[in-house]
């Protein structure tokens, strides 16, 4: 329970333009003083493989329609699973109160085509600065995605992310923090 982040995309474009994204995510996140990052390059195991493979297969799914542009469908356009063939991304932990943010991308059938599959990260204990900065680092991955025709999808449920409206994140947050507040009372009364 507590605010959260979720968000996915995809893109056709080739490893280096992933590369520079990421690049230029942890640049951002450096430039706002999180140092705890972590490249991720590969499949560290099989069972790192197999988690990948089951990430780019949860519906709905990513189905290319035509010239680069894509549709999320809960039918893929083949009956085969997809299998991932390369791994890249950055693990970040932004702040003690906020989930692990993550933005990894795997490249599908070596084709080009690269998914980050449904992620999410929770911020409701952490300061609204790591809400907004995890707000701004996935506006630099959306702005890249979609300038080379690719897909990106957030829903952020503080309400920030397309409305720029801080006094409603913080409204969000309070709201979230009451209601755990209630919750956590009419526990200790039983």
């Amino acid at each position: 329970m507590g605010i959260t982040i979720h968000y996915r995309g995809v893109v056709c474009c080739a490893e280096e333009y992933i590369s520079k994204i990421l690049v230029q995510v942890e640049d951002m996140l450096r430039e706002n003083k999180v140092t705890d990052i972590k490249r991720l390059d590969g499949f560290d195991s099989d069972e790192d493989f197999k988690k990948a493979k089951s990430l780019v297969n949860l519906k709905p799914v990513p189905s290319w329609v035509q010239k680069g542009s894509f549709v999320y469908t809960f039918k893929p356009n083949s009956k085969e699973p997809r299998t991932p063939t390369k791994k890249k991304g950055i693990l970040a932990n932004v702040h003690p109160g906020c989930e692990s943010f993550e933005v990894t991308f795997y490249e599908l059938g070596g084709e080009g085509v690269w998914q980050l599959p449904y992620t999410f990260v929770k911020t409701q204990f952490a300061p609204l600065s790591a809400h907004l900065l995890i707000c701004d680092v996935l506006k630099l991955v959306e702005a890249m995605v979609t300038y080379k025709g690719g897909d990106f999808l957030v829903n952020d449920e503080g309400d920030y992310y397309y409305t720029n409206d801080l006094e409603k994140l913080r409204d969000s947050f309070g709201k979230v923090d009451l209601l755990i507040g209630r919750i956590i009372s009419a526990l200790a009364m039983v």
